[in-house]
């Protein structure tokens, strides 16, 4: 998948069933205090719109829950104690990469949808970039079938734009055209000089070969 780790699923805030989980910490004289700041944690954040959990159970110690929200792939928790309490402040941690920011009680709804939008500005940033690493570049149908062949992936080489050309491709190594850009973006159009890569004849456009399964 796009987006997970070793400790399990990474799920952008826009599809998370729950965006923000807040885990308590407390020791047996804050355990009140603590509860009912996180309460209240809650219904504002709720109030404002956002998807949250308030995991409030005697029965898992903080560590445990940490692992399964995490396994779970929620975008941010949120962690209360008696410091948080006493300084009126929450404590962020992002899923992706663990970055923990120190959040001011008064206005949370608003710095909660902050911490969302960076954690979805880093996964955007990761897969980009996945995807980007994954693409290589043909001229020729041998270029196209032996990188598709040894790396997988996608395969960017001019085209002419006929049918044919792909049935080739397709026919040897069971890759099909998987993408072609759009007129206005900056790769559809190949070298004005430039060959489609399985014919030879002279290429109209980017096309992006790659297995489908």
């Amino acid at each position: 998948m796009t987006h997970s780790d070793e400790q399990g699923l990474v799920l952008p805030p826009t599809v998370a069933p729950e965006q923000v989980v807040i885990v308590p910490i407390w020791q047996a004289d804050t355990k009140e205090a603590v509860l009912d700041y996180a309460a209240d944690l809650a219904d504002d954040l709720d109030d404002a719109g956002v998807r949250v959990e308030l995991d409030d159970r005697d029965s898992r110690n903080p560590g445990f829950k940490y692992n399964e929200w995490e396994l779970k792939g929620v975008p941010v928790r949120l962690e209360v104690g008696p410091n948080e309490v006493a300084d009126d402040e929450v404590t962020a941690v992002h899923r992706p990469d663990g970055e923990t920011v120190t959040l001011d009680r008064d206005g949370v709804d608003e710095t909660v949808r902050g911490e969302l939008d960076a954690v979805y500005a880093k996964l955007y940033a990761a897969a980009e970039e996945t995807l980007d690493g994954g693409i290589r570049d043909a001229d020729s149908r041998a270029e196209i079938l032996g990188t598709i062949g040894q790396h997988g992936g996608y395969v960017r080489a001019p085209w002419c734009g006929e049918e044919a050309c792909e049935t080739e491709i397709k026919d040897q190594i069971a890759a099909e055209i998987a993408m072609v850009p759009f007129p206005e973006d900056d790769d559809h159009h190949p070298e004005s000089d430039a060959d489609c890569a399985v014919c030879g004849e002279s290429a109209t456009r980017t096309a992006y070969y790659a297995k489908t399964y």
